[in-house]
């Protein structure tokens, strides 16, 4: 290190171990030089220490220069080798500086400002400055620290302690590391025991392993559980650390420490399994652990009343929350075969209402009127014209499709219940009178009770939100009661429903539909999905009535119309949108041909047409086309040029060169907007991004466009 080469103040960084204790709080002492009246210079010969009178045989800064491994950095902190401040060096390892060997970091307890400003920490060397009051008298230094904490025990080592180029390593001495310059090592405590000495070095014996687990008082959301005791052969009181987790996850949750041998749990997902583990502490180091895996299992959720249960078991009577079992029945193949709303729809009109145009699929039901099926599956209370719905209704006993007969078939098979039918028609789909046949078990008894009384109620009619449902259009347009409030609908989901689920225009919420909730709304049955779901929650979820503030038929009504208006959904892009659209006479000169028209698979294909001109003042066409999504249509624009005139025509000729994007809105059959946005070519030919108003003045004759209904 060359010792005696360096500026005088190195000699303050290395005599801090005795007076670390000055580093917090008031900092009278931030560096070396307030204790040289006691320790004397650091780099005088022959230290004699203060404790024991041991003869060191050299200065301070020479002894201590090996317990750093001549890392001059460890106690230096600004430029050359300049002023040395107790609690900050420049080194990235040993950064701590003096209080990296004679403090604890356990002891620190905030911020102090430190010298030139600087924040360090407070509290690091109340062990130190607690033996100087014991050894130099009361007060010395809590006179002034008088907020230090009540510093840990001998056992716990010092920062600096085992790491690279640091000879010390064990804060008991028990290697000798800690007392090469006479015959006691530090007090790092000030209790006034050194090393091997204090009680806190004693060699532990740790807790024993706690006896078996078990649970108790298990509810939705809570559970007490309880283990045998640890013993601990030092006696030392012993504590216990409870984790718990869902049973499959990784990380555990902190369910508290206790002296006691048992805890209760609280915050419990229902219906959930946990593991529990338990480990056992005597204030100094942890004994083995007991883990119970799948210890308990929470109870369901049970709705509040027969009708919610009705409401959900219509949803998925094979979910938990429902009364199910949370499996399919034996000989099922798919939830959708079994789930009432499959067929019957949310809005319980059938191919009356939301599920007019729902396709079928290889895993679920055709729930629309294609193919050859002529049921409409309408069990709503204006369809029943005021009878019931009985049990021997939903239970179809007799007439009603096995689950061992597959998921369907393409012939009614109440009249032919043959081998060879069953066989050829396994794996068909469901049509005509295929209602399965749910007598054998498969619905228990209260979950049939309830759904009785769920579809004779009110409560299951569509009407209690919608004045008018039109399958008709596309998507299916519903009219909100004309009692609905929308800023009250606003209010009611900014309460309940926006801390999970975000604003309603939000495509990335965590918790919501893909696309947001505007997005959503813009399907086919959407609108009576939405209803059923937030009246009465979704099985198995979070999402139950209780966390929705057990909502009324009203609050679903009010936020429907605030959600249509907001999202402008009483309007949907259809053909009756063709023709002739303009900016108006501001923009006259240019304007679009719009062609609205429906392909095969029931997309509503918006083609555009756009005369205008580009910035020297040519005529240009911009054409395109896309697919409408509710009351909006997103087209990619091209620009042909290339072909020539009359007979010198040539389609091979003509060129389509991108242009970007246009996005066109509509709020009803004659007013609309329109947002073109180049792409980055285009920009650099001096396009630039446009938006405005459109309209037309003249109608097709013979097509019809269907008028908003949010305002109804």
């Amino acid at each position: 290190m060359n010792s005696r080469y360096r500026h005088a103040s190195i000699t303050a960084a290395m005599a801090a171990i005795l007076l670390t204790f000055f580093s917090a709080i008031a900092l009278a002492y931030p560096t070396y030089d307030g204790c040289k009246g006691c320790h004397g210079d650091f780099e005088d010969d022959n230290y004699i220490s203060k404790q024991d009178g041991a003869r060191w045989n050299q200065s301070l800064m020479d002894a201590h220069e090996t317990f750093v491994g001549d890392e001059c950095d460890a106690c230096h902190k600004d430029g050359g080798l300049g002023e040395v401040f107790l609690n900050l060096s420049r080194d990235t390892s040993l950064s701590k500086s003096c209080v990296g060997c004679h403090g604890r970091q356990e002891d620190v307890n905030g911020l102090c400002v430190g010298g030139s400003g600087t924040q360090v920490e407070c509290g690091s060397g109340a062990g130190l400055r607690q033996m100087h009051d014991t050894q130099v008298g009361a007060g010395t230094c809590g006179s002034c620290h008088s907020s230090d904490p009540v510093p840990v025990g001998e056992h716990l080592p010092p920062y600096n302690y085992g790491r690279s180029g640091v000879l010390m390593r064990n804060s008991c001495d028990t290697d000798g590391t800690e007392s090469q310059f006479g015959s006691t090592g530090l007090d790092n405590d000030g209790n006034g025991q050194r090393d091997s000495d204090d009680s806190n070095c004693a060699i532990n014996t740790a807790p024993t392993q706690p006896g078996a687990l078990s649970a108790s008082a298990v509810t939705t959301n809570s559970a007490t559980v309880s283990w045998g005791a640890s013993s601990d052969a030092d006696g030392d009181a012993i504590t216990y650390q409870v984790d718990y987790r869902q049973n499959g996850a990784v990380s555990w949750s902190n369910g508290g420490s206790t002296s006691a041998t048992s805890r209760s749990l609280t915050g419990l997902a229902a219906d959930t399994s946990y593991d529990v583990r338990v480990t056992p502490n005597d204030g100094t180091e942890d004994g083995p652990d007991r883990t119970g895996l799948n210890l308990f299992q929470t109870d369901q959720a049970a709705p509040a009343t027969c009708l919610d249960l009705g409401a959900l078991a219509y949803d998925n009577w094979t979910s938990a929350d429902a009364g199910g079992s949370g499996v399919l029945p034996a000989g099922a193949q798919s939830v959708d075969y079994v789930r009432c709303k499959s067929c019957h729809g949310w809005d319980r009109m059938g191919t009356d209402g939301g599920y007019h145009r729902r396709s079928r699929q290889s895993g679920r039901p055709n729930a629309g009127a294609g193919d050859t099926d002529q049921t409409s599956r309408n069990i709503s209370l204006a369809a029943r014209q005021g009878t019931s719905v009985t049990a021997d209704m939903i239970l179809h006993t007799g007439d009603g499709r096995l689950f061992s007969e597959g998921a369907g078939s393409w012939v009614d098979l109440d009249n032919d219940h043959s081998a060879d039918n069953k066989a050829m028609h396994s794996f068909g789909y469901t049509l005509g009178n295929q209602h399965p046949d749910f007598s054998a078990g498969a619905l228990t008894q209260q979950q049939l009770d309830c759904l009785v009384e769920f579809l004779n109620s009110a409560d299951a009619d569509h009407a209690v939100y919608f004045s008018d449902i039109d399958p008709g259009q596309e998507p299916v347009l519903y009219t909100i009661v004309s009692s609905a409030d929308a800023s009250a609908g606003e209010s009611y989901y900014g309460a309940q429903c926006r801390s999970c689920h975000g604003e309603p225009g939000e495509a990335s919420s965590a918790n919501g539909p893909d696309g947001g909730i505007l997005a959503y709304l813009d399907g086919d049955g959407k609108f009576s999905e939405f209803a059923h779901k937030v009246r009465w929650g979704i099985p198995d979820t979070a999402m139950n009535r209780e966390a929705m503030g057990s909502p009324a038929a009203a609050d679903v009504a009010n936020m429907m119309l605030w959600l249509q208006e907001l999202g402008q959904r009483g309007f949907a892009i259809n053909p009756g949108l063709s023709g002739n659209w303009w900016g108006g006479k501001t923009r006259s000169g240019e304007g679009f041909l719009i062609d609205v028209a429906h392909n095969f698979m029931g997309d509503t294909i918006v083609v555009v047409s756009f005369y205008t001109y580009d910035s020297l003042g040519n005529q240009v066409w911009l054409i395109g086309s896309g697919t409408a999504v509710g009351n909006s249509a997103e087209v990619t624009l091209v620009m042909p040029a290339g072909a020539m005139w009359g007979e010198d025509f040539d389609p091979g000729d003509k060129v389509e060169t991108p242009w970007g994007t246009g996005t066109f809105t509509f709020t009803s059959c004659d007013s609309g907007q329109m947002a073109l946005a180049p792409n980055a070519e285009m920009q650099n030919n001096f396009f630039t991004a446009l938006q405005y108003s459109i309209s037309r003045d003249i109608l097709i004759p013979g097509i019809e466009c269907p008028t908003p209904t949010s305002a109804d």
